[in-house]
């Protein structure tokens, strides 16, 4: 595969049997970036499901959080440091973004697509969004987004009115009333609520949904590591063991038991920033409670 393709090729996921024979006590290494937040649980779940993949692949795992500069938050900035594959060796960000077009994409989503089911934060003294219904009505308020988040751009394509920040600075910007919603994964949003509240409610009713999610992209320099690691999260998807510690992790337990998802109406967004390659990665892998919830009331 030539470097900077941006895709590990598929025919490597089929190669486990030989790798697991012939290596089954080598150490691999994965330096991810993570962040400060050592109790995060949304770093714990992309830790775990690294872990699992490497072992699934017969290898014996090392998977520790890489430390970036002071003060780096952008994921543009961390792609960079991913690719000199010095420092750290792997990230974790949406699919279709345009700065992590030269890492190696590993074509297997972190949330088996349930990244693009989306949830409406707002501001605890802001009015309700009981009048919110369809996309054309959404389009009245302002929503936040990060700077460098492909998330943001899809906004704007559907007719979004977009503010944009730094990621930590979205949260007390939704407070001061900067703008009106800040929507966020459903697999995210309860650790950022615990950690940016008080005053942030969650929406009870809405639903955002549009074709994306969560990839690891590892750097060109570490090609085998993200091999095997795509091989494994191939096996686990197969065997079920990635459902099921999708069902079973903290992070991903409590908001399928809390959310209440099947009870909200959808909100179906285009996301025109995905090639047919990748769009196609994401049908293949899909979460058993795809298409999106079968009692669920669908807007356009």
């Amino acid at each position: 595969m030539r470097k900077g393709s941006g895709l590990v090729a598929c025919g490597l996921l089929l190669a486990t049997g030989l790798w697991a024979q012939a290596a089954l006590a080598e150490i691999i290494h994965v330096r991810l970036v993570g962040s400060n937040q050592t109790d995060n649980p949304l770093l714990h779940y992309r830790q775990a499901l690294l872990e699992s993949a490497i072992r699934a692949a017969g290898h014996q795992p090392d998977v520790q959080f890489c430390s970036l500069p002071e003060g780096v938050t952008s994921d543009r900035r961390a792609a960079t440091e991913v690719g000199l594959g010095t420092r750290c060796n792997m990230l974790a960000t949406s699919i279709g973004a345009p700065f992590a077009s030269q890492l190696d994409l590993i074509p297997v989503p972190l949330y088996l697509g349930g990244g693009g089911y989306r949830v409406l934060l707002r501001a605890k003294q802001a009015a309700a969004l009981d009048g919110i219904t369809s996309k054309e009505a959404l389009a009245s308020l302002r929503v936040g987004g990060g700077t460098t988040w492909v998330d943001s751009d899809i906004y704007r394509a559907n007719g979004l009115r977009v503010v944009t920040s730094e990621y930590p600075n979205l949260f007390p910007m939704l407070k001061a009333g900067r703008f009106d919603v800040l929507p966020r994964a459903i697999f995210e949003v309860l650790p950022e609520v615990d950690h940016f509240g008080p005053g942030l409610v969650i929406d009870n009713r809405l639903l955002l949904h549009y074709p994306s999610d969560l990839f690891f992209y590892g750097s060109p320099e570490n090609r085998r590591t993200n091999e095997i690691v795509a091989t494994g999260l191939d096996i686990m998807y197969h065997n079920g063991s990635f459902q099921a510690l999708l069902r079973s992790h903290d992070s991903t337990r409590l908001a399928l038991q809390q959310l209440d998802l099947p009870s909200r109406i959808v909100i179906t967004l285009d996301n025109p920033y995905l090639s047919e390659e990748q769009q196609g990665i994401l049908r293949r892998y899909h979460p058993e409670w795809q298409d999106p919830f079968p009692a669920t009331q669908a807007a356009q």
